[in-house]
């Protein structure tokens, strides 16, 4: 990866100086260094802090399947019986 975005840099780097596309250089080589910082640091540290249990917003970010399966049968009981005209 690393490697990949080095070479799209230095590609980069050589139309940097054309006038029409310096714009396209610049996010190129931007996009491609916020790309591997966030896979190659960011991603991992907060995999890290997840699982140490550090990080308590990461822990409500990630919800079980389970309320959602139970949400979804109280709601179809629900309906089911206002459809019927019990509720």
């Amino acid at each position: 990866m690393l490697l990949t975005a080095a070479a799209v840099v230095v590609g980069a780097s050589v139309i940097l100086f054309d006038p029409i596309f310096q714009g396209l250089a610049l996010s190129l080589m931007a996009g491609e260094v916020a790309s591997t910082v966030l896979s190659r640091v960011a991603v991992p540290v907060l995999y890290y802090l997840s699982k140490r249990g550090h990080a308590p917003v990461l822990d409500r970010l990630t919800m079980s399947p389970v309320p959602c399966r139970l949400a979804v049968v109280e709601t179809k009981t629900a309906l089911a019986g206002r459809l019927a005209g019990e509720v």
